[in-house]
Formats: structure tokens, sequence, C-alpha cells
């Protein structure tokens, strides 16, 4: 930066600094660059004395807030894209967190089935009431896991997430095939318990169908709109180059 410049930079902040500036500056237009130099590094003393650190930050602010908004346009750019790529991570183990405490829970309730009815070591008013216990823990559960869908089609792209809800699909369709293998063919799993997970499963696969819907639609309606909009920009665009030729 040249003399003059420094001069319209610091014109406005600090008074001593300024006429150390100008001096320079005169000495330079009448050609004594060594008293220039000289003053120059007067006023980089007298600059520094005078404000310290308070100028030094207006003086980059009003000479660099370019870079600044840049760095600070690219660290914002990054956290967000982190934040969304963290927020999905969340997501995800959250999910897979509920379905495991789903299975544990439907455990529980084959237990309490067969505490009441099998050993009835249990009174009908216990089994009630821990019966609407775990009712309830599984209704809350499917409520977050809602949420938790919705909120991930909030955080990546339409088609990403019926990609993902696809995948979901999948994983579903043969965890049940798995099941029915348990309960038909290995026999690791009891009749009760397997009505309760097979349920369970359909019905989460009906949630997931309604939400693949849902989406699909969503990207029919966008893309109507994209094709609406080209065709209208298209249309603006023809009809201003008739007019211009028209009027020649």
């Amino acid at each position: 930066m040249t003399l003059q410049l420094q001069l319209s930079a610091l014109s406005r902040i600090v008074q001593q600094t300024r006429r150390a500036l100008e001096l320079a500056w005169t000495a330079f237009e009448r050609g004594d660059f060594q008293t220039a130099i000289e003053r120059a590094r007067d006023a980089e003393l007298i600059l520094a004395l005078e404000t310290r650190n308070k100028v030094s930050a207006a003086w980059l602010v009003q000479n660099y807030w370019w870079a600044m908004l840049l760095g600070i346009g690219g660290l914002t750019a990054a956290g967000y894209i982190l934040y969304r790529k963290a927020m999905i991570y969340f997501t995800i183990m959250t999910q897979k967190r509920l379905a495991m405490e789903e299975l544990s829970i439907l455990s529980l309730l084959e237990e309490l089935q067969k505490k009441r009815f099998k050993e009835g070591s249990i009174s009908a008013e216990e089994y009630e009431q821990r019966l609407s216990q775990f009712d309830s823990q599984l209704n809350r559960i499917k409520q977050q896991r809602a949420r938790l869908r919705h909120r991930r089609v909030g955080l990546v792209r339409k088609e990403e997430e019926l990609r993902n809800l696809r995948k979901e699909e999948e994983e579903m369709q043969r965890y049940i095939q798995i099941l029915q293998k348990d309960y038909l063919e290995s026999g690791l799993i009891s009749q009760r318990q397997f009505r309760q997970l097979y349920a369970s499963d359909k019905e989460r696969m009906v949630e997931l169908q309604e939400e693949e819907e849902v989406l699909k639609e969503q990207l029919k309606g966008s893309r109507f709109r994209m094709f609406a909009d080209r065709i209208s920009r298209s249309w603006k665009s023809r009809t201003k180059g008739g007019a211009r030729n028209g009027k020649k």
C-alpha cells in the first residue's frame, strides 16, 4: 500500500498518525525520499503508541473487509455442512437405538404375558399396570421415530431421502424373512413373540411406504414447478425478443 492509500485509510481514525503521514507524503512529493521514509516510520511508531491494538483492528476491517467476509462465509458454510452431517449421523444412530429399545420392550412384554397367563405369578392389576407402561413406551418410540424421519427429510435432499427409505424397506423385508425363518423353521422364537415382532415390523413397513409416497408426490410437484418455470422463462424471453424485433 502506498503512503497515499495509508493516509486515506487512517485519516478518520487518528489525528497524530494522520499528521505524520501528511508530512511523509509532503516529503515524498518534493522528492525527499529519505525524509519521506523516516516520516513513514515515525507514523508507524506513533500509530503503535497512540492506539495500540484498537486501530489495528479498525484498519484491518477497513482495508481487508472483503477477505474477512470471504473467511466468515467459508467458515459459515463449512460449519453448516458439518452441522448437517452431524445431525444426520445422530438421527441415524438414534433410530437404531430406538429399534433396539423396541425389541427389548417386546421381549419384556412377552415375559410379562408368560408370567401372567402361564405361570400366574403376577396379579391382573399388576399385569395391566405394566402392560400400560409398555404400551406407553412403544407409542413414544413410534412418535420419536416419526419425528426423526421428518427431521432427516429436512436435512437431506428429497431424492437422497427417498433412496434411504427404500434401503430401510429392503432391510425391513430381510428382517421379516429372518423372523419368519426363526419361527417357522428354526423355532427360535415363540408364536406370541413372532406375532408381536411381525406386527411391529409390518407397521414400520407401512410407515416407510407412506413416507415414500409423500416424497414421491413432493418430487413430482417440485419437478412440475421447475418445468413450468422453464416454460415461463422461455416464453418471456421469446416475447421480449419479438417485441424488440417489432420495434426495429
